[in-house]
C-alpha cells in the first residue's frame, strides 16, 4: 500500500479502502456478507469508472473513486427511504 500512495495518491487510495467497506457496512448483517459485498461494491466501481472515464475523457482512477462515492450514497439513501417507509 505504500507504492500505492506514491503512485495514485492519498485520496484515491483511502478512496478505495474506505468506500467500499463503508458501503457494505451499510447493508451486510455478517462478517462474511460485508466481505462480498465490499468486492463486489469495489469491481463495481471500478468497471463503472473505467468506462466513465472514457466517455468523459477524464482520469480512471478519479473517475472510479466518484463512481465508489456514488455507489454509496445510493446505498444509504435507499436504504434510509427504506428505513422511513418501515
Amino acid at each position: 500500500s505504500v507504492a500505492a500512495f506514491e503512485s495514485v495518491g492519498a485520496v484515491m487510495v483511502v478512496a478505495f479502502l474506505i468506500v467500499p467497506a463503508a458501503t457494505a457496512w451499510l447493508i451486510a448483517n455478517s462478517m462474511r456478507s460485508m466481505l462480498v459485498i465490499s468486492s463486489l461494491v469495489g469491481v463495481s466501481a471500478i468497471w463503472i469508472g473505467t468506462f466513465a472515464s472514457g466517455e468523459i475523457n477524464s482520469s480512471v482512477s478519479a473517475t472510479s473513486a466518484v463512481a465508489a462515492g456514488a455507489i454509496f450514497a445510493v446505498i444509504a439513501i435507499v436504504k434510509k427511504v427504506l428505513s422511513l417507509r418501515a
